[in-house]
């Protein structure tokens, strides 16, 4: 009979240890406040900055310790939740309909792409790239956690899957697939929306065959024809800030609460036990980082918010 301490297994502390998790959720509630507070431009891309890093971090660690042997079949899951999942929001803006900047603010900004919402997307679309090659093969290279106890379970949100069973690895590559996809449509748009705005447009149309131009100018023209009519149909009506508001809260909702709702499902199922607690420099940099992003934003959301104060007083 098996008793639960033979349920537990040791998970990678640098992959998702106490100080990367939080670390993660910090620069997260960081970037909320931002937008969702008026916060400068400037700040929100020092903190954008930030995730990336410690996200393309995370993602080279679990890409070579999974091709190495030494990850459990569940690292990689817990991984993407963290890095993809959770700044899902960071990866998607209105630009794909095609809704033009109205406002200099940060909230606007959620329209207008940049370079760190290519390296997000860019990010997303390796994570899910090398999501296909793990549930079709590379899941083979890893270790079960739990061995005595049932093997390694996956979760989304509250239920959990057999990891290794063949449904859950075809649902899995299948998933990782259509997001892979999904992704790179995002970042086409964002690309030429950003080309669009810069003095490279010309070299990049010249450089693509002309039936890829053709269909690229056939989808940007509806998609921007899309926006302008939705747009057309809010003139006059105070909505659009409003739906752009909810829209950002409903997305931010939904990753925040499949991110962390999944992979303290996957953690408790899995009985993972992280024994170096915030102690290691793998766990303490992210953390800090984190903290140093919230503690950024809050102080600039707060000067941005006495400054509106004074010059509304001026008059």
């Amino acid at each position: 009979m098996t008793s639960i301490m033979d349920c537990i297994t040791f998970g990678n502390d640098d992959l998702y240890g106490y100080g990367i998790w939080c670390g993660l959720y910090l620069q997260f509630v960081a970037l909320v406040t931002l937008r969702r507070c008026g916060g400068s431009l400037e700040s929100l891309k020092r903190t954008r900055m930030t995730a990336i890093i410690i996200c393309f971090a995370i993602t080279l660690n679990t890409v070579s310790t999974t091709i190495q042997g030494s990850a459990l079949s569940t690292d990689y899951l817990l991984t993407y939740y963290l890095t993809v999942v959770l700044f899902f929001s960071e990866t998607c803006t209105l630009a794909i309909i095609g809704i033009p900047d109205t406002e200099k603010s940060t909230e606007s900004d959620n329209a207008r792409p940049d370079g760190f919402t290519l390296l997000h997307n860019a990010l997303s679309i390796f994570n899910s790239g090398f999501g296909i090659w793990f549930w079709i093969a590379g899941i083979e290279r890893t270790q079960q956690p739990q061995p005595l106890c049932g093997g390694g379970r996956a979760a989304i949100y509250w239920k959990t899957f057999d990891i290794t069973s063949p449904i859950w690895r075809t649902f899995a590559a299948l998933s990782a697939m259509l997001a892979g996809l999904g992704f790179t449509a995002i970042f086409y748009f964002h690309a030429t929306e950003i080309l669009a705005r810069s003095h490279t447009a010309a070299i990049f149309q010249h450089c693509l065959p002309r039936s890829i131009l053709k269909v690229s100018t056939a989808v940007s023209s509806l998609c921007a024809g899309l926006g302008s009519r939705i747009q057309r149909r809010m003139d006059g009506w105070n909505i659009l800030r409003v739906l752009m508001r909810i829209f950002w809260i409903l997305l931010e909702a939904f990753a925040t609460s499949a991110a962390t709702l999944s992979v303290a499902k996957i953690v408790r199922a899995n009985h993972l036990e992280l024994n170096r607690g915030m102690l290691s420099s793998g766990n303490l940099i992210p953390f800090l980082m984190g903290l140093t992003s919230l503690v950024d934003a809050a102080v600039d959301v707060i000067r941005g918010s006495l400054k509106r104060r004074a010059y509304r007083g001026q008059f």
